[in-house]
């Protein structure tokens, strides 16, 4: 079995659905089933990214049509992509981002959802992107095989906006890499890092539906009573930066980085006094899973995606309840074997999210495809 994959989203900074490839690939080639994976993409891939040698995968550059960059994804996708599918004799397409071709391949596809964000939100989006998707989405899930949706919030958003059988949509969460564990951050690995003595952290794009300005109100309002207390934001920034930036530079006690390592964002989340996601929208919800995963605490949003993610085992609240949010932070400071309570709380919640489980369930969906095909 030849599976074809959808690759552009490793070819740039790492994003949140850039790490579910990559989580995907490497369990598929340390798990080794037997099947050909030819990745697709318009530039090379960075391969620094990967936890695997280059020639687990063969890699398939399609080169420049001297396009703008801008318009020429939409005509890859389209118009260069499902020639090279055919030539490349793949059996099965997989697309980890929402998008196929709007004409039906010649071969079975999945694709993965993981919202409809440009449809729900419009005002947290570019009007390029949005209509993009507007026009891309509705050919995806009626040419798709199998829908991946990583939620059941997702899922209903997917039947109640395009009418689409629910049989056809397979629910398969998300699951935190296995390096996110407890770990005992040195000093030395923390002065490295620059990290503040005691901080919340958030981690994530810095963008307007992340609801960054909610951080920065209960930052605010956390400043009066303890100043020593830092915001720490991890994450590039997204649509609405620029607003967003001018507003965390007035602050004192919030600390701004637009990278950091990938193989230290778990002495991040390790260094961190508990964990803030107040996102005003998500498919799922990973970062708060990986802080969980390594026992921080955690508080968040109580919208639907976050409440499968998170369950009871966390602070949740409307996103703009900035003073309860700030009222969660100083019970955690103040009250030490509520806040262990709550450690040993996120363990166990992450405990219901498994890879190996998720990674079963999608090489099931392509084996079950490949049998009828």
């Amino acid at each position: 079995m030849n599976i074809g994959i959808d690759a552009r989203v490793l070819e740039k900074k790492m994003t949140g659905i850039g790490r579910y490839l990559l989580d995907i690939l490497k369990a598929y080639a340390l798990a080794d089933f037997g099947t050909d994976v030819t990745l697709f993409s318009i530039n090379k891939i960075n391969y620094e990214l990967f936890p695997f040698r280059e020639s687990s995968y063969i890699l398939v550059n399609s080169g420049s049509y001297n396009i703008p960059p801008k318009l020429f994804s939409p005509f890859w996708l389209n118009f260069v992509l499902p020639s090279l599918i055919e030539k490349n004799k793949i059996d099965i397409f997989f697309s980890p981002n929402h998008l196929l071709p709007f004409t039906k391949l010649k071969c079975r596809s999945v694709v993965v959802v993981h919202d409809l964000h440009h449809i729900t939100n419009k005002n947290n989006h570019s009007f390029f992107y949005r209509n993009y998707l507007n026009f891309q989405l509705p050919y995806s899930v009626k040419n798709a095989d199998v829908i991946v949706s990583i939620s059941e919030s997702t899922k209903k958003d997917l039947i109640d906006r395009f009418k689409i059988p629910p049989e056809k949509i397979k629910i398969i969460y998300r699951a935190a890499d296995k390096k996110f564990i407890p770990l005992a951050v040195t000093d030395k690995e923390r002065e490295r890092l620059k990290l503040p003595n005691k901080f919340v952290l958030y981690v994530g794009v810095i963008e307007n539906r992340k609801n960054i300005m909610g951080i920065l109100k209960t930052a605010d309002i956390l400043y009066a009573k303890k100043p020593e207390i830092k915001f720490l934001l991890v994450g590039r920034p997204g649509y609405g930066f620029k607003v967003i930036e001018k507003e965390i530079i007035k602050k004192k006690n919030v600390i701004y980085l637009n990278y950091i390592a990938e193989q230290d964002i778990v002495f991040l989340y390790n260094s961190a006094f508990l964990f803030y996601f107040p996102s005003y929208n998500e498919g799922f919800g990973l970062p708060p899973l990986e802080a969980m995963q390594c026992g921080i605490p955690v508080l968040c949003s109580d919208i639907p995606a976050l409440k499968e993610v998170v369950g009871d085992n966390g602070f949740l609240r409307h996103p703009d309840d900035h003073n309860g949010f700030a009222e969660d932070i100083m019970k955690l400071i103040n009250d030490t074997n509520l806040y262990s309570e709550m450690k040993l709380r996120s363990l166990k919640q992450a405990k219901l999210f498994s890879a190996d489980e998720s990674l079963n369930k999608l090489v099931t969906v392509f084996k079950n495809l490949k049998s009828v095909h």
